[in-house]
């Protein structure tokens, strides 16, 4: 991922150059308190409660018949390093739900973005044209805006906020250094910065879910004897057929050329010990209730008309990536169903990319626009031994209370 240029502002140099007569012109900065709400002053617990990022249970271990999905997407989008967007990053959640995203590193975003939800990051914010938050604004570093920016929840600034333009916040504006806004700044209420105690994502080694050891359990304890499963037999070219019904299953790698079609028939967990390079036509098509875990110790490499899961149910296919130096790229019809769990790996999306479901990269690099419609898993397999690993339920956004 490339260093951003300006770290100590993030604002594009079109941008800064829009704004530098409005910041020199100081009587034209307008600061309103919206809705008549007087300006606070102080924390509370409630507050550092709703500011934290969502909490992650513990995941079910790497030899459990448990998806670990509901553990580790808790959010439509995270990066565990810096993020730039060369187009618009664009987040929705299902009715009730929270479209949230996490960053631990810098952020960089195009006109035309819109989360629907909280963004939380580590370092930097910068955005230029206009961008639309549905809940908390959150850096633990400057935030800098040049244009249109409408926070639904709090804005929150471990630094400095730098804007031009417009800037309409509906809960509490809440910044530790200065504020310099050329343009107008409504603010439902002034409070004190409360520094966040946990990071967004949770991409500290340990936090995050061992893929390479989940493989490598599966080695021995697999089902593949049961079906005849050869582990090499996804590694050729031509035309190939394979059905998987409720079971572990271990291959050596799965580097595929040509047409191959994968029918997952039940509850399916899918380990490969290599690479997946999947080109040319297929498809990995599920059957009605049927759910895909499929776990790569390596890289991964789709393009081609390769069809991946379930349209209707884009959380039924869950693919996670691991090791060291891995990388995913996906590249084709410009769509992917389903959740990716890849902290340590540089993903590449290549043009306007939409997923269906939910996204956890360790770089992410987008030569466009990117949509995510944010899909989480909320049930369990009939083999899940671990009932702490069910969700509790459907979990409700709930607004600031200076929105109820």
């Amino acid at each position: 991922m490339p260093e951003l240029a300006l770290r100590s502002r993030l604002v594009p140099a079109l941008a800064v150059a829009a704004g530098a007569s409005l910041l020199s012109a100081c009587a034209s900065l307008a600061s309103v308190e919206g809705s008549g709400k007087a300006k606070v002053e102080g924390s509370s617990a409630e507050e550092v409660g709703r500011l934290a990022p969502p909490k992650r249970p513990p995941t079910p271990p790497v030899t459990s018949h448990c998806t670990p999905a509901p553990q580790l997407h808790t959010q439509a989008l995270c990066v565990c390093k810096d993020f730039v967007v060369s187009g618009a990053l664009v987040t929705q959640a299902r009715k009730g739900r929270s479209a949230d995203v996490g960053v631990e590193g810098d952020v960089s975003l195009a006109s035309g973005s819109s989360i629907q939800g909280a963004i939380r990051v580590t370092g930097e914010i910068g955005a230029a044209g206009s961008l639309d938050v549905g809940g908390l604004l959150e850096s633990r570093k400057d935030v800098s805006m040049s244009g249109e920016l409408l926070v639904t929840g709090d804005l929150a600034s471990g630094g400095d906020l730098v804007a031009a333009g417009v800037v309409d916040v509906r809960g509490a504006v809440r910044v530790a250094g200065e504020r310099s806004v050329a343009g107008s700044l409504a603010e439902g209420a002034r409070a004190a910065y409360v520094a966040p105690e946990t990071a967004p994502c949770g991409c500290a080694p340990k936090d995050l879910y061992d893929v390479v050891a989940a493989v490598e359990a599966a080695r021995t304890a697999n089902d593949d004897a049961t079906i005849g499963l050869d582990p090499t037999g996804l590694a050729h070219a031509g035309v190939r057929e394979l059905e998987l019904p409720t079971g572990r299953f271990w291959l050596a790698r799965m580097g595929h050329a040509g047409d191959l079609r994968v029918r997952v028939r039940g509850d399916v967990q899918l380990y490969v010990a290599g690479d997946v390079s999947l080109a040319g036509e297929g498809t990995i098509a599920l059957d009605p209730g049927a759910t895909l875990d499929l776990f790569v110790a390596g890289s991964v490499d789709v393009s081609g008309r390769i069809a991946l899961g379930d349209a209707a149910r884009p959380e039924a296919f869950r693919l996670y990536v691991g090791g060291e130096s891995a990388s995913l790229s996906l590249a084709g019809e410009g769509a992917f169903r389903g959740l990716v769990y890849a902290p340590t790996a540089d993903v590449s999306l290549a043009g306007t990319t939409t997923v269906e479901g939910a996204l956890f990269a360790g770089s992410l690099t987008t030569s466009g626009s990117l949509a995510i419609g944010y899909t989480p898993v909320t049930l369990q397999g009939a083999r899940c031994e671990h009932a702490e690993a069910t969700p509790a339920g459907e979990p409700a956004y709930i607004p600031p209370p200076e929105l109820r």
